[in-house]
C-alpha cells in the first residue's frame, strides 16, 4: 500500500509542490489524473481506489488554496481506456477475444477511451476552461451510470429486491411488467446468462442506443419537447447530436410535438398520463428524478396543486434525514400528505411508512398505433436476417 501511495498520490503531491513558484509566477494550471474508480470504488481493490479518491479530495483542497494566486487545479478520471498497460491484460487472459469485449461492453458508448481522447479532454481544461478550477473531469464513455445499483456481476432481478442490488429502474421493470429481467456490467454476459437459463428469445436492452459493443436488429429512441432544445453532455443531458438518429429504426415521440427530425426514420407517438389514486388535498411532492419540473406540470395539469415541493438528486437513496426533513416540512406547511413517484417509491424502501399518507403517481404510456409498431419491428428484422 505504501509503494501504491508513493507512485499514485505522492509523486503529485511533490510535482505540484515544486511547480506551484513558477506556476504562480505565471498564472498557470495543474491537471491531476485521478480514476473514475476513485468516485465510484471497484471491487477488491481498496487500495488502488484510496489513492485515486486522495487525488481527487487533493485537487479540490488545492484549488481552493491557489486561487488567489491565480492558478487552476483540476482533475481527469479516465474510466477503460486502451493503453498499452490493457493490452497486456487481454493477451494474459484465457479468452483474449471475451476479456476485449467485456472491457468495452463496460461503456455505455460499447467501447473504450482512446490516449488521444484523454489528452484533448487535458488540452482544453489547460488552454479553454478558464473558468474552471476544483473540478473533477469523468472521461468514461458513460461507464459510471449504474442507476444507483451498487452490486457487480450478473445478477436476475427479484422482485422484492432492493435498488442498491438491482437498482431501481431494473426493479420498477420488473415489477411493472412480471417479466425476467437481467442486469450487469456487460450485456453480453448477461445476454449468454439469459439464453443459458431461458433458451434463445428476444432481448429487450434498456438505455441500449448507445451500447455498440452489442449488433442490435432494431434500435428505438425516445425524443422529449426537452430533448429538442437541450444541448450535449456536460452542458446538456443529451449524450450524441441528433445527427445519431440516423442510426435509429424507429423515433417515438410524444403526442403533440412538432417535430421534424434529421432522418427518414418512422416516427411512433405516444400519449404520456398519470394515474394517481386518492391523491392528498394538500400535498407536498418531492421526487428524485431526471426532469422533476414535467412531473410537477402532469400533476398541476391534473388539478393538483402542491402546497410545497422537494427536488433530489436522480436516482437518490432516501435516508432517515430526507424523511425527517420531510416530516418536519408537512408540519411548517400543514400539508396533508405527500405524492411522489414509483421509482421514488422504491427507493425509499422501508422509509416510505414514515411518510403516511403517501400517492404514489403512476406513469401510464400508449402508443398510438401498437399493431403499426409491431408490423415495422417484425418487417426490419425479417429483411435484416441472412439468407439461408
Amino acid at each position: 500500500f505504501r509503494d501504491l501511495l508513493d507512485l499514485n498520490l505522492v509523486s503529485i503531491f511533490a510535482a505540484c509542490k515544486f511547480a506551484l513558484p513558477h506556476l504562480r509566477r505565471t498564472q498557470g494550471n495543474i491537471i491531476n489524473i485521478s480514476s473514475l474508480v476513485g468516485t465510484i470504488g471497484q471491487l477488491q481493490a481498496t487500495t488502488y481506489v484510496a489513492t485515486k479518491g486522495a487525488i481527487t479530495a487533493f485537487t479540490k483542497a488545492l484549488a481552493i488554496d491557489e486561487a488567489e494566486q491565480g492558478v487552476r487545479v483540476n482533475s481527469v478520471s479516465p474510466g477503460n481506456i486502451y493503453t498499452p498497460l490493457w493490452q497486456q491484460a487481454i493477451d494474459a487472459a484465457p479468452d483474449p477475444d471475451e476479456c476485449r469485449a467485456e472491457g468495452a461492453a463496460a461503456q455505455l458508448l460499447g467501447r473504450m477511451g482512446t490516449i488521444e481522447e484523454v489528452g484533448k479532454l487535458c488540452l482544453f481544461i489547460a488552454s479553454e476552461a478558464t473558468f474552471t478550477t476544483g473540478v473533477d473531469h469523468i472521461i468514461s464513455g458513460g461507464a459510471e451510470l449504474g442507476y444507483g445499483r451498487k452490486s457487480s456481476g450478473v445478477l436476475e432481478v427479484e422482485s422484492n429486491g432492493s435498488p442498491e442490488k438491482f437498482g431501481d429502474e431494473p426493479l420498477l421493470i420488473a415489477r411493472r411488467l412480471n417479466c425476467s429481467v437481467v442486469v450487469g456490467e456487460s450485456r453480453y454476459q448477461a445476454g449468454l446468462y439469459s439464453e443459458k437459463k431461458y433458451g434463445p428469445r428476444l432481448h429487450i436492452l434498456d438505455d441500449g442506443f448507445q451500447h455498440r459493443a452489442l449488433l442490435r436488429d432494431f434500435d428505438i429512441v425516445l425524443l422529449t419537447a426537452e430533448d429538442i432544445h437541450d444541448r450535449l453532455l456536460p452542458s446538456g443531458r443529451l449524450r450524441e447530436p441528433f445527427s445519431s438518429l440516423n442510426r435509429a429504426d424507429a423515433i417515438v415521440t410524444t403526442s403533440g410535438m412538432n417535430l421534424t427530425p434529421p432522418t427518414t426514420k418512422p416516427i411512433w407517438r405516444i400519449r404520456r398520463s398519470l394515474e394517481l389514486p386518492d391523491p392528498p388535498l394538500r400535498p407536498i411532492v418531492f421526487c428524485g428524478i431526471a426532469r422533476p419540473q414535467q412531473f410537477i406540470a402532469q400533476l398541476r395539469a391534473m388539478g393538483v396543486e402542491p402546497v410545497a415541493t422537494r427536488f433530489y438528486g436522480d436516482h437518490h437513496a432516501y435516508t432517515s434525514a430526507d424523511t425527517g426533513e420531510l416530516a418536519a416540512l408537512r408540519q411548517q406547511t400543514g400539508a396533508t400528505g405527500f405524492i411522489t413517484t414509483e421509482k421514488d417509491q422504491i427507493n425509499l424502501g422501508p422509509l416510505i411508512d414514515l411518510l403516511n399518507p403517501i400517492a404514489i403517481a403512476r406513469v401510464q404510456m400508449q402508443l398510438d398505433d401498437p399493431a403499426d409498431a409491431l408490423n415495422t419491428i417484425f418487417r426490419r428484422i425479417g429483411d435484416r436476417k441472412p439468407s439461408p
